[in-house]
């Protein structure tokens, strides 16, 4: 599953719980990737970081790797 550039859109609870949905989809083995901007907009509910952190918290994978670069940041889970 590809989740890029739709996180800031929701809320922290709205977040989780379609990030919770969307895990439930994955299958065994499969993997979740987020792609964020760390840039300001002003129809953005949440910042790219405020995404980030709160799918770390949130989505029950194993975090594979999360690497920041340069105006964003991309990070991958795998479900087990």
């Amino acid at each position: 599953i590809v989740f890029s550039e739709v996180g800031y859109y929701f809320d922290v609870a709205t977040l989780t719980s379609v990030a919770a949905r969307l895990t439930n989809h994955l299958a065994a083995g499969g993997e979740f990737i987020a792609v964020h901007w760390w840039g300001h907009s002003p129809d953005h509910v949440l910042h790219g970081e405020e995404v980030h952190a709160t799918l770390r918290r949130h989505l029950p994978l194993k975090r594979r790797f999360s690497k920041h670069h340069p105006g964003y940041q991309l990070a991958s889970w795998t479900k087990p």
